[in-house]
Parts: C-alpha cells; sequence; structure tokens
C-alpha cells in the first residue's frame, strides 16, 4: 500500500462530504435560472446554490457566487441569507487552505446564529464548522461542534441532516483512526436512511464503511460496500458519486493487486469527470490511474497520465490537486529513475506546502497587525474617553454645585418670605389684639362705673346699717 493510495482515499471521503443534494445539478441551467429571477430572495438561494455545484469543480466561480450571494443579501439586509452565504463562503476559505479566514468567518456565522430561529442553519454551522475542526486535525473540538449539530438535528426532526451527521462523526473518527467508532456511526446512518428511503445518504454511509475497511486492510468487505453505494448512485443517475464510488473501487482493486479492475474503474471514472466537467475530480483520477499502471509496469502510460493530471490540476489551479499531483510524478518519476524531474516535482510541491503556509502565517502577521493597531487605537480611545469621562464629571460636579447654590438661595427666600410673611401676619395680630384689649379695657371700665354708681344709688336709697340695728333696738325695747 503506497503513501499515494491512503492519502487517495482520504481525498475522496472530502469530496463525499461536500457533494451531499447538489452533485448532479447542471450549472448552466441554475445560471439561466438565477439570471431569469425576480426576486432578490430566489437569485440569492439560486447563486448560493451554484456556488455549493461548483466547489472543488471551479473554485474562481464558487467563490463568484457565493460573494454575489452575501452582497445581496447584505443590500436587502436579509439576515437569514446572508448567513447562509457567510457560511457557504467559510467553507470555501476551509476548502482553499485558508483556515484562518475560514475560521473567522465561521466565528461570525455562530455569533449572527445566535440571533436567528431558523435551527437549520444554526445546525448546518455547527456541522461545517466541525469539518473545520476536523480538516485541521482537531478532532476532539470537531466532535463537540458535529454532536451540537446531530443534536439540534434530532430537536426538529430533520432526518436527513442526523443521517449526514452520523456520517460525519463516522468520517471524524476514521480520520483519529478509530475504526470500531467510525464503523458505529456509518453503519447508525445507513440503517437510519434505509428507514426513509434516501439513497443518497445510503451511498455516503456505504462509502463511509468501504474507506474504514480499506483502512482496517479489509480490502474485499471495502470493495463490496464501495459497490453497493455504487448500485445506489447508478440508479439514481448521479455522476458525480458514481465516480466517487469507482476511483474508490480503483484504488481498493489497487491494494489487492487486482490491477485490471483498478484500470477498468479508473477509465470509467475520468470519462465520468470529463462529461461532467469536473476538472479537479479528472485531475485526481488521471494521477490515481497513473499510479497504478506504474505498480502494473507500464510506466509511460504512468507518466502520460500524471502529466494529464497535472496539467489540469495547474490549469484549474486546484492546490489539493497540485499537491497530490506533484506527490504521484515525483514518485513514478523516482521510480522511472529521472531523479532530477522527481526532483523538480518534490521541489514544486514543497513550494506549494510553504506557500500555503506562508500565507497562512502573512495573514497570521496581518491578523496581529491588525489586532495590535486595534488594540492601540482602542487605548487612544479610551484615554480620550477617559479624558471626556473626567471633564464631564467636572461639569457634572460644577452643575451639582451650582444646583445646590440655586436650591439654596430658593430655600433662603422661601425662608425670608416665610419670615416676612409670619413678621406682618404677627404684627396685624398684635394690633388686633391691642385694639380688642383696649376695647375690653373700655368695657370693663364702663361696667366698673356702671356697677359703682349703682353702688352710690343703692347707699343713698338703703338705710345705713347702724340705723337699721338702733331701729331694731328700739323695736325690741318696745
Amino acid at each position: 500500500m503506497s503513501f499515494y493510495t491512503i492519502k487517495k482515499i482520504i481525498l475522496f471521503i472530502l469530496l463525499i462530504l461536500n457533494v451531499k443534494a447538489f452533485s448532479a445539478i447542471n450549472i448552466d441551467s441554475l445560471i439561466t435560472r438565477a439570471d431569469t429571477a425576480k426576486q432578490d430572495k430566489e437569485k440569492i438561494r439560486l447563486y448560493n446554490k451554484i456556488g455549493q455545484t461548483c466547489l472543488r469543480r471551479d473554485m474562481p466561480r464558487s467563490y463568484a457566487y457565493f460573494t454575489k450571494a452575501l452582497e445581496l443579501s447584505k443590500k436587502n439586509n436579509y439576515s437569514l441569507q446572508y448567513l447562509y452565504s457567510l457560511n457557504y463562503l467559510a467553507v470555501y476559505y476551509r476548502l482553499i487552505d485558508d483556515y484562518a479566514t475560514s475560521k473567522k468567518l465561521f466565528i461570525q456565522c455562530i455569533d449572527l446564529s445566535k440571533k436567528e430561529t431558523d435551527k437549520n442553519i444554526v445546525a448546518d454551522i455547527y456541522e461545517d464548522f466541525a469539518n473545520y475542526y476536523r480538516k485541521t486535525g482537531v478532532f476532539d473540538t470537531a466532535l463537540i461542534y458535529m454532536r451540537k449539530a446531530l443534536e439540534i438535528n434530532e430537536k426538529i426532526k430533520d432526518t436527513v441532516s442526523v443521517i449526514s451527521c452520523l456520517a460525519n462523526i463516522g468520517t471524524i473518527y476514521t480520520d483519529r483512526e478509530d475504526y470500531d467508532n467510525a464503523l458505529l456511526y456509518y453503519q447508525k446512518s445507513y440503517t437510519m436512511s434505509k428507514t426513509i428511503d434516501a439513497p443518497n445518504q445510503s451511498g455516503v454511509a456505504l462509502i463511509g464503511l468501504g474507506i474504514v475497511y480499506g483502512s482496517k486492510g479489509e480490502l474485499k468487505s471495502a470493495i463490496e460496500n464501495f459497490k453497493s453505494a455504487l448500485i445506489y448512485y447508478e440508479k439514481a443517475h448521479d455522476t458525480p458519486m458514481i465516480a466517487t464510488c469507482l476511483s474508490n473501487i480503483s484504488t481498493a482493486s489497487l491494494m489487492l493487486n487486482d490491477y485490471k479492475t483498478a484500470i477498468d474503474a479508473g477509465l470509467k471514472t475520468i470519462e465520468i469527470c470529463e462529461q461532467t466537467n469536473n476538472n479537479s475530480g479528472l485531475a485526481d483520477a488521471c494521477c490515481n490511474l497513473a499510479d497504478i499502471y506504474l505498480k502494473n509496469g507500464d510506466t509511460k502510460k504512468a507518466i502520460d497520465y500524471v502529466d494529464r493530471g497535472l496539467k489540469v490540476a495547474e490549469q484549474i489551479n486546484n492546490r489539493e490537486s497540485m499537491k497530490f499531483a506533484y506527490q504521484v510524478s515525483a514518485f513514478i518519476y523516482s521510480q522511472t529513475k529521472n531523479y532530477q524531474k522527481a526532483f523538480d516535482f518534490q521541489s514544486k510541491y514543497i513550494t506549494i506546502i510553504k506557500t500555503v503556509y506562508d500565507e497562512q502565517k502573512l495573514k497570521q502577521i496581518q491578523e496581529l497587525e491588525a489586532k495590535y493597531q486595534s488594540a492601540s487605537k482602542q487605548k487612544e480611545i479610551e484615554v480620550q474617553e477617559e479624558k471626556i469621562k473626567n471633564k464631564d464629571l467636572v461639569i457634572l460636579q460644577q452643575k451639582r454645585v451650582n444646583i445646590s447654590i440655586v436650591i439654596g438661595l430658593i430655600l433662603i427666600s422661601a425662608l425670608a418670605v416665610f419670615a416676612i410673611i409670619n413678621y406682618r401676619q404677627k404684627k396685624k395680630t398684635n394690633v388686633i389684639l391691642s385694639n380688642q384689649k383696649n376695647i375690653l379695657e373700655a368695657k370693663q371700665k364702663e361696667i366698673l362705673d356702671s356697677i359703682n354708681y349703682a353702688r352710690r344709688i343703692q347707699k343713698t336709697l338703703l338705710p345705713s346699717e347702724k340705723y337699721i340695728d338702733r331701729s331694731m333696738k328700739d323695736l325690741k325695747n318696745k
């Protein structure tokens, strides 16, 4: 089993996870429908569908349509459509190995999704973000996000998406070489897919099972599962997935040294990729077939096909395909003892790896610089805000002092007015009391005078006490 063969198996499982229901759609018909669509929401939906269909096949076109959808969503303030478009762009950046931008967009998606009531988009974001972590080798985090997606899909009873999540969990376990759990989840996915008659999902699960068996060295079981999946896709006339099955059959057959089956399946894969204009698949299939011819002893055809695959990969500027083509080219030319060419292709492979690394480092540096600039500006803003805050505090304190003074003056004025009013009221009351006193004194004098006058009259009219006593004595003596 060569390094390239193992890599090829892993490569095709990635294709499976991104094809889903869009694999057999005609791009030209989608573009026509998008151009004639009257409603912007329909345009956005079709733009995103075109972008998804072009993923891996025509990455520049994929980016162009995702961007169109994003801009139109933003223009119309369609938050849900904007979120879908942003998530697709995050997937696009993941596929071109721009992991920094991809992660940034995924995090933005998760933040925006908190405001959305549509749980389907939330689950999709978690599922795609999980695949981001799987691609970067952070499997534990990948499992966390995939299980979050699974939980949401189970709650909203989206069976198709549940099946997809189960298969994706199987893929994560496959990548971390936990084949027992991988088989368990692929089997769950396959069993559930049969209950709702979902042939596409059944095929995906079967291919996953085949890859696990192939990774374990159980190649006959692997081929059986690939062939079972092929039956589903042939009935559905899903040519891209037919090519995927054939390519995996070719790879597994090569491992069994069944060169005839490997070559036949490889040639059919190339034919289908040509018919469907799947250039990235064509490049990979040519390189895979070149590896088969080399092991079968036909070095001429091996060189012809690897050169063809390399040419297509460079034309579409697909880095994944280019890396694979450079690796296979270096291997083939080293086996044919053309060490100069082998060295050249190995150098190109290292260069493209380094380019990706340098771009990532540059982006990281730019992000750090942006963060530094942002932090500096934020510090300046904080200083200015502190100054403004202090100034506002002084003004506020001055206002409080002024208000206190005004309130004090108002209180003093009120007290003064109250005192004046009280003084005047007391003065008026004293005058009234004085007048009343004078009146009372006059009346009292008048009464006393009357009493004295009456007494005088009484004294004049009544005999004195001596007279009365004398009269009483005289009466007694008689």
